[in-house]
């Protein structure tokens, strides 16, 4: 009986492991391969003298690789050129590599990663990045070099002196679940002299990110954010130096304030209530005039900005209004010698019918009032700027044909005591014409446009149109596409005609490949006629 009962565990084991090796997945992982090649040459001449600064031939060379082993997930992207798509651009080189494996990507090469607004904030980085992604948790770390390969440019003869390159290191912890979040990040950037200019900068950033959730409706975002900007000899503004909360901001970031280095805060909180068919959020925005961040193309300092904003969503959401007023004033800490202020508002009213048509209303408008004081004698004057734009479009679907109309008005203005009254306006409009054969994979488009301009002292008139079709042909391989666009401009001075003419023709050699030929030719007629032309061939593989 002990016999027969163990020979029955034992065949119940045996069969239990045969269970799980029959469950174990022992084949080989699976290999994905996709991604496109693309490539073309350029031919571009013209009469026009000391306009571009480049060479008549062009190149440009695209592949985009997308391997995947199992869960393992290696993204390929290369790019080269010389001046193919404008005259004005220089010869670039990029490639990147971002291999996944579940939760961890590895970065290579030129990237683009966001790890907070005023830290790094998707400009263009060269260099090694490690990301991992733990359900609600992310972390981030990279080190390279901003702002690499930018060369000057030449534009009508005249050279744009280039961006220095700036090595630098980034990290961010964050947490997001929902509308509940909490980002950490670093940015540590340095841009070294060169032979022109001695000064050598660097660069720190911290920020931290809060959001939370109060209920189903309420949402609140604070973001704090400091820098140290350290320059190897004086700034222009040497005031930075005795202001304590400097001193306390700059100790904070690890540096000691003097004449050579500035620092600033940053501050940007928000709250809201969110509804299904109503929302109402307040902002407020200030950026001391000593922040600095490399780590972003643009960023505006020393002002406060104060924002409300409110959306209504009616008739089951086909008419929505949206609309925020707010106040912007620089001179924040009283440093400079003029201030300024400026009133926002902004509305849009949108209705979207059910049959497709929509209409949509904008109005903006802000004003400008800025009071300059000169440190001798205290004298002051006001400066008073005012700008209004109104722009209506529609959108009306008739069967297999679309039309659509646009007009803009703007307004200019500005008024300085002791000087002439600057007024301009501007008007805008558009109406287009589209039809779509789809028995015949046919498509013509027709548009005319108009717009009217006056400073004052000179008016401008424009009036041009655009002419067009496409489609395919010979069992639907070969695509053509055909544009005429003219247009007449009319000033106090001259008359100016301007043809541009288009053909892009494009044969599908295979489901996943095809080859094309594009070429336009632009005259302008001016007292002297302009003539322009350029031809592109190339190839595009998608596997």
């Amino acid at each position: 009986m002990k016999k027969l009962l163990l020979l029955a565990l034992l065949g119940v084991g045996l069969m239990a492991k045969a269970q799980d090796l029959e469950q174990l997945d022992l084949k080989p992982p699976r290999v994905e391969l996709s991604g496109s090649l693309t490539g073309g040459l350029r031919l571009f001449n013209s009469n026009r003298p000391n306009l571009y600064n480049n060479s008549d031939f062009g190149y440009i060379g695209i592949a985009r690789i997308n391997l995947k082993v199992g869960n393992f997930l290696l993204p390929f992207s290369y790019r080269l050129g010389d001046q193919l798509n404008l005259p004005n651009i220089p010869a670039f080189r990029y490639w990147g590599l971002s291999p996944r494996y579940k939760g961890l990507t590895l970065h290579l090469g030129y990237r683009s990663n966001r790890f907070s607004r005023n830290t790094l904030e998707n400009i263009q980085q060269y260099g090694l990045g490690l990301e991992w992604q733990v359900k609600d948790f992310n972390f981030k770390v990279s080190k390279g070099i901003l702002n690499r390969d930018r060369i000057g440019r030449v534009i009508f003869n005249t050279t744009i002196t280039p961006l220095r390159e700036r090595p630098y290191i980034a990290a961010a912890a964050a947490y997001k679940k929902g509308y509940n979040e909490l980002t950490v990040a670093v940015l540590s950037a340095k841009e070294a002299a060169n032979s022109t200019d001695t000064i050598a900068v660097k660069n720190r950033v911290v920020e931290i990110v809060a959001g939370k959730s109060l209920g189903k409706k309420i949402r609140t975002k604070i973001s704090v954010a400091g820098s140290y900007t350290e320059r190897d000899r004086a700034p222009l503004f040497s005031f930075f130096e005795d202001k304590d909360w400097l001193v306390q901001t700059g100790n904070f970031l690890g540096g000691q304030p003097n004449l050579t280095t500035k620092t600033g805060l940053l501050l940007d909180a928000s709250a809201g209530y969110h509804a299904k068919r109503f929302i109402l959020a307040a902002s407020i925005r200030q950026v001391d005039a000593g922040f600095e961040t490399f780590g972003r193309n643009f960023q505006l300092n020393d002002l406060r900005a104060y924002t409300l904003k409110t959306g209504i969503h009616l008739l089951k959401h086909k008419l929505i209004f949206n609309a925020s007023v707010g106040i912007e004033e620089n001179n924040i800490r009283e440093l400079r010698a003029n201030q300024s202020e400026r009133f926002i508002t902004n509305a849009n009213l949108s209705y979207r019918a059910s049959s497709g048509a929509s209409l949509q209303l904008n109005l903006s408008n802000f004003n400008l009032e800025k009071a300059n004081e000169f440190v001798v004698g205290r004298d002051s004057f006001n400066f008073s700027y005012q700008s209004l734009n109104i722009a209506l479009t529609s959108f009306i679907p008739a069967g297999q044909s679309q039309i659509s109309t646009s007009i803009n008005y703007v307004r200019n203005s500005n008024d300085q005591p002791g000087n002439t009254f600057v007024s301009t306006g501007f008007y805008y409009g558009q109406i287009n014409f589209n039809h779509a054969n789809h028995e015949r994979t046919w498509q013509w488009q027709i548009s005319l446009h108009s717009y009217y301009t006056s400073t004052g002292e000179i008016d401008i008139t424009s009036v041009g149109g655009n002419i067009g079709c496409s489609g395919k042909v010979w069992q639907e391989k070969l695509q053509l596409d055909i544009r005429y666009v003219p247009n007449r401009r009319l000033s106090d001075t001259e008359l100016e005609w301007t043809h541009l003419l288009h053909g892009d023709i494009s044969y599908q050699t295979s489901p996943k490949s095809k080859i094309f030929l594009q070429h336009y030719t632009q005259i302008i007629q001016q007292p002297d006629t302009i003539h322009e032309n350029q031809t592109r061939l190339g190839f595009q593989f998608n596997f």
